[in-house]
């Protein structure tokens, strides 16, 4: 019997000793073929939507700072300056870097949602980042501008 017809099987029964009975059957099948080529199950494979990965959306974000002012003010309705200045109130009102995504790149995303009206998944893609992490991004940066509006903006009583 090969990997493919154990893990049939373990599909229809699902109990823990099927799943360990096809554990047992590949770790030996391994020691006794000794193989350089271990042949391991997959049974759920991660489906990449972005190839280029945190890199490739770290440059996206890179590139739009870094090019032209008037396109910058063009696309999300601010100057250059004027975002810098709210990501560094963001970063001082609790708004932090991750490991794969800067305050920026969360700002960018959130300002193209608010400017041209899309949904999370367009934008998602446009900056090529998970639509969880467009999600996250977005519900943080909009709670700290919430609290940046009750402590600037004064309503008239």
């Amino acid at each position: 019997m090969d990997v493919h017809e154990l893990l049939e099987l373990a599909m229809d029964d699902d109990s823990d000793e099927a799943w360990a009975a096809i554990f047992i059957a590949i770790t030996f099948n391994d020691i006794i073929n000794d193989d350089d080529d271990r042949v391991t199950p997959v049974i759920f494979e991660r489906i990449v939507i972005h190839p280029g990965g945190a890199a490739e959306a770290t440059q996206i974000a890179e590139a739009l700072l870094a090019g032209s002012d008037i396109e910058f003010e063009d696309t999300f309705h601010l100057s250059k300056r004027t975002f810098k200045l709210l990501a560094c109130w963001l970063r001082r009102h609790g708004v932090d870097d991750t490991r794969y995504q800067s305050v920026e790149h969360k700002l960018l995303i959130v300002l193209y949602i608010l400017v041209f009206g899309e949904p999370q998944r367009n934008a998602a893609h446009r900056f090529k980042v998970s639509q969880s992490t467009v999600s996250r991004s977005f519900h943080t940066i909009i709670d700290a501008l919430v609290s940046l509006h009750k402590e600037v903006v004064t309503l008239p009583t």
